[in-house]
């Protein structure tokens, strides 16, 4: 568990985020592209420096964070694409993100029933707009449906590791991804115009899941690694006292 002043620490690591959170939603609507791109970005790059100003390095007590670390390099990079009407390309690193944190979540405990109802849900709104696509996105869209399916059962499933905030947040994140991209395709497939409402549920929706995503990693601390590591070196040292005794 993290302590007070654990959560204090990774509090203010957050504050850019929710600054350009805020920043986003008030300033968006009235400037340009390049300036809305940045603004789009600017809360998933504030995720990233989160992973990297806590308690992380590269070596294997980290995994978890870098494949979401890896997830929001790649969000950013498709939400940059998808800002500029480049959706299929923009689409496609979203795609990579999703792996990346299908990966950060794992496969245990399976609970092959939480991906039943998550591919029921996605095919249902696969088929509302399925007939709306064009020869490119007829082969992109179910593809990328697929992995947020997937996303979306295994973060889930993560709250069957054991029900703490962190695994509830990763849970509550890709539940609220899939809603913001269902959002999507509703926006762009189904409604005559784009309605600056449903864009406001996108965008929120969506930085939450990444939000939410990103706190899932915030229990992999030095301290919980130290200890774990400490351990399995009490373990080793006892079977090798055994093994000697024998």
């Amino acid at each position: 568990m993290i302590d007070t002043k654990q959560a204090s620490s990774h509090a203010v690591k957050l504050l850019p985020f929710l600054i350009s959170f805020i920043l986003y939603f008030i300033f968006e609507p009235y400037v340009g592209v390049f300036s809305s791109t940045a603004l789009k970005c600017t809360p998933i790059i504030s995720l990233t420096l989160y992973i990297l100003m806590k308690e992380f390095d590269f070596g294997q007590d980290y995994k978890r964070s870098q494949m979401v670390l890896w997830g929001l390099i790649f969000s950013c990079g498709g939400d940059a694409l998808l800002n500029v009407g480049l959706f299929p390309h923009g689409m496609a690193l979203f795609g990579a993100a999703q792996i990346f944190y299908i990966r950060s979540f794992g496969w245990r405990p399976l609970k092959f029933w939480i991906g039943a109802i998550a591919y029921l849900a996605g095919f249902a709104v696969l088929s509302i707009i399925y007939g709306k696509l064009d020869k490119v996105l007829k082969i992109g869209v179910p593809i990328y449906s697929l992995l947020l399916e997937t996303m979306c059962w295994r973060s889930l499933a993560r709250i069957y590791q054991g029900g703490n905030f962190f695994n509830i947040s990763c849970g509550i994140g890709g539940v609220l991804f899939l809603i913001s991209d269902s959002l999507i395709g509703l926006n762009m497939f189904i409604l005559a115009t784009p309605s600056a409402g449903v864009k406001f549920g996108i965008m929120l929706t969506y930085y939450l899941a990444q939000l939410g995503i990103t706190l899932s990693t915030a229990n992999e601390c030095r301290a919980l690694n130290s200890k774990s590591s400490a351990a399995t070196i009490k373990n080793r040292m006892k079977n090798s006292r055994l093994h000697v005794n024998s």
